[in-house]
């Protein structure tokens, strides 16, 4: 029996990893670290634990790991990357990539991330600009402790391997850091992603989605940048607000863009349900996700498939990884003024049905299995 511990940021995506690991020879215990919590410990159903990430978390979560035999990080960061580096020995760590740990928590990609527009946004919000930098200095020169990027460098040799399904992703950060070994694994299923079939865009809309949150990643000032140049305005744009970590950030966003654009400008900042998130995106045929970074993937992926014409930027790794799995996207910087000039905003019916096949075919992925049994092989062989 191989005895596993998963230590995810939240309950989001319990359901899948759960579904993903009920298999014979297994026993799993799921802890929720509680980020905004202090000296927590509480027990849940199904083998559930919350377990705040400060110090008193931490050590309980390293002492219960005596008894196990495995430990997945989803998402690594500080707190997790503390647990690998405190915990036994005998430990075998598995490190579930997220994107974030890399993008945000280090500054590898600092001066990549950003198009002209938003590097000048930069300049007044020295929070962002800065964050990095100010974070190292706070834990070296107030807390006396090693950096988070510190610990990330002397965790990354205890893990035995990365965890993640884009491998073109994995290829460009190994190019500026030095990854453990990547295995292909994904969490969740077509049905995940796709809980209804039969969805499809609403091709009657003249709403356009922009990015996928009030992150600066979005890039929102370039997409503006382009959105003035059209004219007249015979689009409406939405903007999901509900989560970011700068308000500042999403001040400015909501300021310049109402006066840009007046009337045609919403912006979402409530919290939705799934079922609702999925009314409103559907009422959006044409969508901009303008990362020159792998986010908002589940978005991207779901969109794609309910047949909404998805421009991304030709930086962004993941337009190429779609692109080479036959999937139709379409390069925002090159394409968009022109489809927008030539009322083009539609994805064609033969490609929408083209990609609803290929992403099910993308997403109904059996390296799972194989990936499964060589993760187990070797753990055991471990033990």
């Amino acid at each position: 029996m191989i005895h596993a511990m998963h230590i995810v940021p939240n309950q989001k995506f319990l359901p899948w990893i759960k579904h993903l690991f009920n298999r014979p020879e297994w026993s799993s215990t799921y802890v929720i670290l509680l980020y905004e919590k202090k000296g927590i410990v509480r027990g849940g159903d199904d083998n559930e634990i919350e377990v705040s990430a400060d110090k008193f978390g931490i050590k309980h979560i390293v002492t219960l790991l005596k008894t196990y035999d495995v430990a997945f990080h989803y998402l690594l960061d500080f707190p997790k990357t503390e647990i690998v580096l405190r915990s036994p020995p005998h430990i075998v760590h598995y490190w579930y990539f997220f994107g974030s740990e890399i993008y945000h928590q280090t500054n590898l990609f600092k001066g990549e991330l950003y198009g002209p527009e938003t590097r000048k946004i930069l300049l007044i919000l020295p929070e962002i600009k800065y964050w990095y930098e100010i974070r190292r200095m706070y834990y070296q020169i107030i807390l006396r402790e090693n950096s988070p990027f510190e610990n990330f460098r002397k965790a990354i040799p205890r893990i035995r391997n990365i965890l993640w399904y884009v491998e073109d992703e994995i290829k460009i950060i190994t190019s500026k850091i030095q990854l453990p070994p990547w295995i292909f694994l994904q969490f969740f299923t077509f049905n995940n992603i796709i809980p209804d079939e039969r969805v499809a865009t609403n091709r009657d809309s003249r709403k356009v989605l922009i990015g996928n949150s009030a992150t600066i990643e979005n890039n929102h000032f370039d997409v503006l940048n382009v959105l003035t140049k059209l004219n007249p305005f015979v689009q409406t744009y939405s903007l999901p607000m509900t989560y970011g970590q700068y308000k500042r950030y999403k001040s400015k966003v909501k300021k310049v863009f109402s006066a840009k654009l007046n009337e045609k400008v919403f912006f979402l900042e409530k919290h939705l349900s799934l079922d609702e998130y999925y009314s409103f995106i559907n009422q959006h045929p044409t969508a901009i996700f303008l990362h020159y970074r792998q986010q908002g993937l589940g978005n991207i992926l779901y969109l794609i498939y309910n047949g909404t014409k998805v421009y991304l930027s030709e930086r962004n790794t993941i337009y190429h990884w779609l692109k080479r799995n036959g999937i139709m996207v379409f390069n925002f910087e090159e394409d968009f003024i022109s489809d927008y000039n030539n009322n083009n905003l539609l994805i064609d019916l033969y490609w929408s049905n083209s990609n609803r096949e290929q992403i099910k075919k993308l997403l109904t992925e059996n390296q799972n299995e194989t990936s499964m049994q060589l993760i187990e092989t070797d753990i055991k062989g471990i033990k």
